[in-house]
């Protein structure tokens, strides 16, 4: 190998066919932009972001979370294994009340999302989540730009997503596009429905 083709090699994303080459040559320095909404924002409306800490996280309640959840009509899950899938998740940031409102107590988990990741190559966020009573004050972007920041700082730059169609439109405005329709398709396993018994 050359020292050119390692340098390239250093400089790939990991993604490699035709329609990619650009992506494979960019750094992910030149995609982090300023915050639409900075933290201070947010702390004027009693809002705190906490990526998360397994031992110290003030946000991690589990039962607000699946609270959370079910609010905006996502499955209710178990909570050992909520706090399992965050505790195995690349990163999550949690949204969390700082005092007393007419829309929730201090403490209250009032946004989420989190990302599993290889750490190398790509990144996909799931679970990103608002409370109704919250939702049309920026705390989905926030959460997002935040999320994808950090994941940009760590080098990391193919970074997915799966939306509901009806929040396409906050994804696209945030630079996620639909990756080529006619060429692929999103699959699933599911062990309820595998052929394998």
């Amino acid at each position: 190998m050359t020292e050119a083709d390692r340098r390239r090699a250093d400089d790939s994303d990991g993604v490699l066919g035709a329609l990619d080459a650009s992506r494979a040559t960019r750094k992910a320095e030149t995609l982090r932009r300023e915050l639409s909404r900075p933290d201070a924002y947010f702390a004027e409306m009693g809002l705190r972001f906490d990526f998360d800490d397994a031992v110290a996280a003030p946000s991690r309640d589990f039962e607000r979370l699946n609270a959370l959840f079910v609010s905006v009509g996502f499955s209710s899950r178990a909570c050992d294994k909520l706090q399992k899938a965050v505790d195995n998740s690349y990163l999550a940031l949690w949204v969390t009340t700082t005092r007393d409102s007419r829309f929730a107590k201090e403490g209250e988990v009032v946004g989420f999302a989190r990302a599993t990741s290889d750490g190398t190559f790509h990144a996909t966020v799931w679970d990103v989540v608002v409370s109704p009573a919250w939702q049309r004050h920026g705390i989905g972007q926030g959460l997002m730009e935040r999320i994808v920041d950090k994941i940009l700082e760590e080098d990391i730059c193919n970074v997915g997503l799966y939306s509901e169609n009806k929040v396409v439109g906050l994804y696209e405005r945030l630079g996620f596009r639909q990756k080529c329709p006619e060429l692929s398709t999103a699959m699933q396993f599911r062990a309820n429905s595998s052929p394998y018994g």
